[in-house]
């Protein structure tokens, strides 16, 4: 039995391969820049990485009312496992919250609040956990996308929202 996925499944399987080679590239070369929107990526010194890539891209014309990814990647490059894995995604003003979807673990969004927690469990040794949050773009500015999570690590990545090219 074959399953057709789309060409939206297999972009997205592209993005995730992709990010996940530039977190990878990011941590080995120590460039923190990752992806095509430029993230950046203060990393605490401790044993994972974490990154977040904004999608669309360009990210600098965002129109008003456009679905976006964030997709968040925490990264273990060491030769143990790390346990107790939480992500915290501080949604900027300018969008509304739709969904978020981890490969591991589960993700609730806080009540009343911009912020997303994701517990992601353990992450074994030289392994990847992604998280894609959706949002919809609803005012305009230029805004960042902050993610941190609980052993210190802290990454942002900023885009521009405009108005809509037909209304």
């Amino acid at each position: 039995m074959t399953i057709d996925a789309g060409a939206n499944a297999k972009q997205l399987i592209t993005i995730v391969l992709a990010a996940a080679l530039a977190v990878v590239l990011a941590v080995v070369l120590g460039s923190g820049v990752v992806g095509p929107s430029k993230s950046a990526s203060a990393q605490g010194s401790n044993r994972l990485a974490i990154s977040t890539t904004v999608y669309p891209s360009p990210t600098n014309s965002i129109p008003i009312g456009t679905r976006m990814d964030f997709l968040i990647t925490e990264y273990n490059p060491t030769s143990s496992r790390v346990r107790g894995v939480t992500v915290n995604d501080q949604l900027p003003a300018g969008v509304t919250y739709v969904s978020a979807k981890p490969s591991q673990g589960q993700c609730n969004p806080m009540a009343d609040q911009p912020v997303i927690t994701c517990q992601l469990g353990t992450i074994p040794a030289r392994g990847v956990a992604h998280i894609n949050v959706v949002v919809r773009a609803t005012a305009r500015g230029t805004h960042s996308n902050v993610v941190s999570d609980n052993l210190g690590n802290q990454a942002s990545a900023r885009f521009t929202i405009v108005r809509r090219l037909y209304q």
